[in-house]
C-alpha cells in the first residue's frame, strides 16, 4: 500500500482503505517500544500518497476499529479507554497475574479535512471486551 512516512509516528493498525479507493485511514502511535497503542487517525490519499489529515489526542482513548461511509466522506472511528477495577474479586485476579479490565466504548464521526464532526460515549465499564465498527447506511 505504501504509506507516506509520518515523522515521530509508527502505523499500529487498524487500517481501512475507502469504498471508492481514494483513501486510506490508518491508526497511528508515537514512536517508540514503550507506545501502548494507537491514538490517532491519519487519512491518506491513496494516489498521491500524502497525508490528508489527522485527527486524534493524547486522551489515553486507543482506536480499535475505523469504518468509512458508503460516499468515502465519513469515517466512524470506534475507541476504548480502560481501567482495571478496585473490587475483592479484581484484586484477587490482579494478585495471580490476571487483572480484569473494564472497557469505556467511544465513538467519533470524522470528515475527511480531520473535522471531528459528531462524538459520544457508547458504553462504559464493559469487563474484558473487545469492539467492532461497522458503517450501516
Amino acid at each position: 500500500m505504501g504509506l507516506p512516512e509520518h515523522r515521530g509516528y509508527d502505523y499500529k493498525g487498524p487500517y481501512m482503505v475507502s469504498p471508492d479507493q481514494r483513501f486510506v485511514a490508518a491508526s497511528i502511535a508515537a514512536s517508540g517500544p514503550s507506545t501502548p497503542g494507537p491514538t490517532k487517525v491519519v487519512i491518506v490519499d491513496a494516489r498521491a500518497k500524502k497525508i490528508i489529515s489527522k485527527v486524534g489526542s493524547n486522551d489515553n482513548r486507543y482506536i480499535d476499529g475505523l469504518a468509512w461511509s458508503r460516499d468515502s466522506s465519513w469515517i466512524a472511528v470506534l475507541k476504548h479507554s480502560s481501567r482495571y477495577g478496585r473490587g475483592p474479586i479484581d484484586l484477587i485476579g490482579g494478585a495471580f497475574g490476571h487483572p480484569v479490565p473494564y472497557i469505556t466504548y467511544y465513538l467519533e464521526v470524522v470528515d475527511l479535512g480531520g473535522k471531528v464532526f459528531a462524538s459520544t460515549k457508547l458504553v462504559s465499564d464493559l469487563r474484558a471486551s473487545w469492539g467492532e465498527v461497522v458503517w450501516v447506511d
